[in-house]
């Protein structure tokens, strides 16, 4: 509950934060969808913007089909890596929590990039796809998500590019 002038305590303040939007109805329809196929070596980055102050401590992701090699990792917006996890054998299909530590602390307004990557391309991960590039660009007209071809495992440094992708993983960003 608020207080009378509308601001929460961190204790009741219910925000959630994902790559699919900041609303859990909406991550809960992803999450019941289909998984897709990441192109071999190509990362996805989703852009998304903190709403506050906040320290990523995890990142939760779901694995549809358990195949070679992934790497997921946090970029700033100038496309230098924050944190990664580094080149992991693909985990079996389900909930997949990663621990980000130190946890990678942003300001509010600070936009960056989540960034999934794959050694193959069968391994899975669920997501939204969409059909049209159109679909994916954000009020500026930029894409909230684009690829970056041989990016295996996650390089300390790259170039954001404009390359949309039609997938969007769904990876939950949380403070623990």
């Amino acid at each position: 509950m608020g207080d009378q002038t509308g601001i929460y305590s961190k204790a009741d303040h219910k925000d959630f934060l994902s790559t699919v939007g900041l609303e859990p109805a909406v991550a809960g329809i992803v999450a019941a969808g289909g998984s897709a196929a990441l192109a071999a070596n190509a990362a996805c980055l989703v852009r998304v913007k903190a709403q506050r102050a906040i320290t990523v401590n995890q990142l939760l992701w779901v694995c549809g089909t358990q195949s070679g090699n992934y790497d997921i990792g946090i970029y700033d917006e100038a496309g230098t890596r924050l944190w990664s996890k580094g080149s992991t054998a693909s985990p079996a299909s389900g909930m997949v929590t990663e621990t980000v530590s130190p946890g990678v602390t942003l300001r509010k307004g600070q936009a960056f990039h989540v960034a999934l990557v794959a050694d193959n391309a069968t391994a899975t991960f669920r997501a939204t796809t969409l059909v049209s590039a159109e679909l994916t660009k954000t009020l500026t007209g930029k894409p909230a998500a684009v690829t970056v071809t041989s990016s295996f495992p996650l390089p300390s440094s790259l170039t954001v590019g404009t390359a949309t992708v039609l997938r969007i993983p769904l990876v939950v960003i949380r403070e623990s």
